[in-house]
């Protein structure tokens, strides 16, 4: 019988089924008609607050999950066996930018332009 080698691909992840916080899509925001559509529950079969929910991104695109699995050392099902869980581009909103601080007048401008 032969013998084959099986090679592994490396994760740019830190693990294969676990849902992590480096994981995050900082980018987007979840859509809050998805999340009604979805309809995400947690393993009691009690609906996960939208506030709770996490958006992240792997290989496979993006998938909704519960915030407090993050990092557990558990494997999460979202991230690998639920379909019902992975959304589209139209499912998330693009995150506006935040302005650290609001310019009064023209020297705050100069100032600002000068220490760039």
């Amino acid at each position: 019988m032969a013998k084959f080698a099986v090679e592994k691909k490396a994760s740019k992840y830190p693990s294969e089924y676990g849902s992590h916080k480096s994981m995050i899509s900082v980018d987007l925001v979840l859509k809050t008609t998805t999340w009604a559509r979805i309809g995400l529950k947690n393993y009691r079969g009690q609906l996960i607050p939208f506030e709770e929910v996490a958006l992240l991104k792997d290989d496979a695109g993006l998938y909704i999950t519960d915030s407090k699995v993050l990092d557990s050392g558990m494997a999460d099902p979202n991230r690998y066996g639920n379909a019902a869980v992975r959304v589209s581009k139209e499912d998330v909103d693009v995150k506006p930018i935040e302005i650290k601080e609001e310019v009064k007048d023209e020297s705050t401008i100069a100032q600002t332009l000068s220490a760039v």
